[in-house]
């Protein structure tokens, strides 16, 4: 496949094909003045896969992080199930201030717990009444094919809610450590500085409760090494190419709402 490429902004770069070059997307240009909601099935999703991106882009727009599900479960220490919610919403406000973004929306949606169908239907008209208020212009959330099952599910909700409330949506779709896109899904390259590196590190580690079962730190930055070595020749020169982008670098799938294929019709 043949690609354009638009320059957006300083280090970030949208790849799309020729044929399908979406006007909207060029017009958001720089992306200032954007209202912006982040959707986090979990706590930490938002550091770990697009931290980076985030912080950028709170520089100039309203960066709104929602959580979806309490995630208490991933909690090991034995505490209350209240208790272990408290944590985990604590370090994602904590997260949030590291990088800069609007104090999170929490959502607690049942289907963590019960994903019987009354319990899907309530949550999916809780994000569908949320994204309603918030009115959003651009989109964060996991990729479609991501295998994490809450991650998937609220996706899910938030694809159908878009299609319900009839918006001009941008979708940003991020890829997670569960689910890493293929090369031909990837079309926005966000190549990270040492000192976004540094607070999107610092944001990760907010998240003390997942750190001390898992070193997701570790994780995020290894991705974020592999796609700065690969995706210059995979992607932008071809194979056998040399082209810098740095040592850090987040990829996504950007996708204009009209061009989706939605979860009710698929």
């Amino acid at each position: 496949m043949s690609y354009i490429m638009y320059y957006m902004e300083k280090d970030i770069y949208l790849y799309t094909s020729g044929e399908k070059t979406n006007s909207q997307l060029r017009e958001l240009g720089g992306w200032k003045n954007k209202k912006v909601l982040a959707f986090s099935p979990h706590a930490d999703d938002l550091s770990i896969a697009a931290g980076g991106f985030l912080h950028m882009l709170s520089q100039g727009n309203k960066v709104q992080p929602v959580l979806g599900f309490t995630g208490w479960r991933g909690v090991n220490s034995g505490l209350a199930k209240e208790v272990a919610i408290a944590v985990r919403e604590k370090e994602m406000m904590v997260e949030a201030k590291v990088l800069e973004l609007q104090p999170p929306i929490l959502l607690r949606l049942l289907s963590y717990e019960n994903t019987d169908e009354l319990s899907q239907d309530k949550d999916s008209l809780a994000v569908e009444e949320m994204i309603n208020q918030e009115q959003p212009e651009i989109i964060f959330l996991p990729s479609q094919g991501d295998s994490q099952p809450r991650h998937r599910a609220l996706t899910n909700y938030v694809r159908q809610a878009v299609q319900l409330c009839g918006l001009s949506v941008v979708m940003v779709y991020y890829e997670t450590p569960w689910s890493l896109f293929a090369a031909d899904q990837i079309n926005l390259l966000v190549p990270l500085d040492k000192r976004v590196m540094v607070r999107k590190t610092k944001a990760i580690k907010a998240h003390m409760s997942q750190i001390a079962r898992t070193d997701f730190a570790k994780i995020s930055r290894t991705m974020l090494e592999y796609r700065a070595l690969t995706i210059p020749e995979q992607i932008v020169g071809g194979f056998g190419s040399q082209t810098d982008l740095g040592k850090w670098m987040e990829v996504y799938q950007i996708r204009n709402y009209k061009e989706e294929q939605w979860a009710s019709k698929e």
